[in-house]
């Protein structure tokens, strides 16, 4: 028997969530991507850990492929993604092995997130329940700059991050914390 393999187009900047119901189904789904585009693949909530997760571009080059939890059974995204070709693009969702499993992502275009306007308050909720989403916003700066965030949180748990031009984490603190 044959296991499925499902074609579904994706939407980025949308949340999407399925269920591997059959050993070795695959889920694919399909893009149109350009070269030099920047992506965010946010993985949402607690995810089965025999889960994998794979990103291939138009002429077959892989860029991960992966198990959606580490070893120690913690969900950490992707992160930032540079394509670099035009075309089709296909996200593969599969069961690892012979198991059956859910899912939850988001592939973010970093054209479309929303930008923070420097000093003014900024409030957000994180809706999933399960404790694991991101959120990203754009900051418009020059090199140099110097550039304070206050918390407004004081209980909880998460991480701020703020990254670079080039995908580079440049710093890191708790979200109950200022940086």
């Amino acid at each position: 028997i044959t296991p499925p393999t499902e074609l579904k187009t994706l939407e980025l900047d949308t949340n999407v969530s399925g269920v591997i119901t059959e050993k070795g189904e695959q889920d694919v789904y399909t893009f149109s991507g350009s070269n030099g585009q920047r992506l965010y693949l946010d993985l949402i909530g607690n995810q089965n850990r025999y889960t994998n997760i794979a990103l291939e571009s138009p002429s077959g080059k892989q860029y991960f492929s992966r198990s959606i939890k580490d070893y120690y059974g913690r969900v950490e995204d992707q992160g930032f993604i540079t394509l670099n070709e035009d075309g089709e693009y296909r996200l593969i969702i599969d069961g690892n092995s012979d198991n059956i499993s859910t899912y939850s992502f988001s592939l973010r275009n970093l054209e479309n997130i929303d930008s923070l306007v420097l000093d003014q308050e900024q409030l957000g909720t994180i809706l999933n329940t399960n404790g694991k989403e991101t959120h990203l916003y754009k900051i418009e700066g020059t090199e140099g700059q110097k550039l304070y965030l206050e918390s407004l949180q004081d209980a909880g748990s998460g991480t701020w991050r703020v990254y670079g031009a080039g995908n580079q984490q440049i710093g890191a603190a708790n979200v109950n914390d200022d940086f």
